[in-house]
């Protein structure tokens, strides 16, 4: 072999040498994450139901009645036994509801307003309930007395009633025919409670 020839084997060994080293030393870098990203966490807690009472009212009876806001009228008499019945009626005329509990006062006038006998008596073992009235309404006591002409020829008659509802300190006057008394009479009036009926 020629020394030309052999010196191009020997350059044509060298480029494939340098071609397989070049293969073998490359690498792929590998693919790694620098960074790890957690997602955060998020708590969610359901709101608390909180159940709230609705307000209650007070419910009240009202006021007890003055006699400033009330009337008192007779309702239709009647007879029982030789006791004369007479219901007072008690009117609330005034605007805001009230209440009636237990005896009003009660006794016969004359001219000027003179007392006649003794003031009605309570009538024993009654019960006295609560009427609560609103304005307009009515409720009744009530009142009891004796003929007068029949324990006597000449009783005097009165004219009509003073009657002081429970607890208060001024009057009211309703008309009346027929109550009397005869004269140094022991008093035949009778008192109920307001709301409670005869003979209760």
């Amino acid at each position: 072999m020629s020394r030309l020839a052999a010196a191009v084997l020997v350059s044509i060994a060298g480029v494939g040498a340098l071609g397989c080293g070049s293969s073998v030393g490359q690498t792929r870098p590998r693919q790694t994450s620098s960074t790890s990203t957690e997602q955060p966490t998020t708590t969610t807690s359901a709101p608390s139901s909180t159940t709230t009472a609705p307000p209650t009212t007070a419910v009240t009876g009202g006021a007890p009645c003055t006699s400033g806001q009330l009337s008192v009228t007779v309702g239709p008499g009647q007879g029982a036994a030789g006791t004369e019945i007479l219901p007072l009626v008690f009117k609330n005329t005034g605007s805001t509801l009230c209440t009636l509990q237990g005896y009003p006062g009660v006794s016969a006038v004359v001219a000027d307003g003179v007392q006649l006998g003794q003031p009605a008596n309570r009538a024993a073992g009654s019960s006295t309930p609560l009427d609560a009235l609103e304005p307009g309404q009515t409720t009744q006591a009530i009142f009891t007395y004796g003929d007068p002409l029949s324990d006597c020829p000449n009783p005097t008659i009165a004219l009509g009633l003073r009657v002081y509802p429970p607890d208060q300190t001024a009057a009211l006057f309703v008309p009346t025919t027929g109550v009397g008394q005869c004269p140094d009479a022991a008093s035949s009036f009778g008192i109920y409670p307001i709301g409670a009926s005869f003979g209760a």
